[in-house]
């Protein structure tokens, strides 16, 4: 089978790695893939790069992707996969072949309802409704994380069902993968967050829990990124004067994240109130079973979804809910069996759901019901 990978995105890291995922995976699962895209920056995420596009911008881009047409087009894929929005136009133009929209996120659902930048009244939120819809339309195939994110959209977007599938985010299992702890002795149990801050991930919940814990003199939190909910978050561990938490907002290259998690006892995944925290399973969760790391995020439908279970594969605590966060950062603590066990079968979970090989097999067979 053979595919071409369409669009603007980056050529390794960047988005959580979620293409080198799936042009991985892909190719571990037999599947020729071609790449035609237009080389963007890793450092910001899905939504900014989309956002930051100028019209005259994206028409230089995609000229340049078109003046490829010959080669390609004469080329029999069998599938085009698309990772973002504005290159579904063209795909649907330049080939006469399936799409698969790999869209991930729905930018009017990330910033309309999620990250609330956008008014829904206004006229870039109505025109971020109909982008979306559009896309969903176009396109043969869309995927999507989760069943319950399927359902969302679905009815958001008032189209048919059949046109999704369901293939989980996972991890790049080339850059996230268990690494031998260093050796240390200086009594500190590390608690790590990483992430874009946005208000999905509810930041304010650790800092509250940070607060709960602050008398427990060796628990220390490390937050790691910068975003849209930083500077409320700065201020807000400021106003708390906590000395069990430290920013480390400097950039820091994706494939040199695992260095941080390796060093930590502890991962934290996603604790917002937001709808789509509820519906969605980000690259932080299957990256920390990835590093067979004990997990603890907010419970939700979409971690039932996902096999998730608290004091098996995981610690799951009440999203928007601090305290429950702080017992469950105490509970791992005090337990080092669990803290072992958890990390274990965590990571078991990943590989026989989420690793680098099962995404490409689940793509593997969406592109099979395509050519039947």
């Amino acid at each position: 089978m053979r595919v071409l990978c369409f669009g603007a995105y980056p050529s390794g890291y960047g988005w959580g790695g979620r293409n080198r995922i799936v042009v991985r995976g892909l190719r571990r699962n037999d599947v020729e893939v071609d790449e035609c895209n237009v080389l963007v920056s890793a450092s910001e995420g899905y939504q900014e790069q989309y956002l930051k596009n100028s019209i005259p911008s994206v028409i230089i881009k995609y000229l340049r992707l078109i003046k490829n047409r010959s080669r390609l087009r004469a080329k029999n894929y069998d599938a085009i996969i698309v990772f973002h929005h504005d290159a579904i136009p063209a795909a649907k133009a330049l080939f006469k072949k399936p799409i698969i929209f790999d869209s991930y996120v729905s930018l009017y659902e990330a910033e309309v309802e999620d990250r609330k930048r956008v008014s829904e009244r206004s006229l870039w939120g109505r025109s971020l409704y109909y982008i979306d819809k559009y896309c969903y339309e176009l396109s043969n195939i869309n995927i999507l994380d989760t069943y319950q994110h399927i359902n969302y959209i679905t009815k958001k977007f008032h189209v048919k069902t059949k046109k999704f599938k369901r293939v989980f985010v996972g991890a790049d299992d080339s850059v996230f993968y268990p690494k031998v702890n260093e050796e240390r002795n200086d009594g500190i149990f590390r608690v790590i967050f990483w992430g874009t801050f946005i208000p999905l991930q509810g930041v304010q919940y650790i800092i509250y829990a940070a607060n709960f814990l602050r008398k427990e003199k060796n628990i220390i939190f490390y937050l790691l990124g910068s975003g849209q909910t930083f500077s409320t978050a700065y201020i807000l561990a400021q106003k708390l004067k906590l000395t069990n938490l430290f920013f480390h907002t400097k950039m820091i290259p994706y494939e040199r994240i695992p260095e941080y998690i390796a060093r930590s006892d502890v991962c934290l995944g996603i604790f917002g109130t937001t709808k789509k925290a509820g519906i969605v399973i980000p690259n932080k969760v299957f990256e920390s079973l990835a590093m067979k790391k004990p997990l603890i995020t907010g419970k939700s439908v979409a971690t039932d979804e996902c096999f998730l279970k608290n004091e098996d594969n995981c610690l799951l605590c009440n999203m928007g809910d601090s305290r429950s966060l702080a017992d469950a950062i105490l509970q791992l603590r005090g337990d080092n069996e669990l803290r072992e066990q958890v990390a274990e079968r965590g990571y078991k979970l990943f590989t026989e759901h989420f690793s680098t090989d099962k995404i490409g097999e689940y793509y593997r067979k969406i592109l099979f019901t395509l050519s039947a």
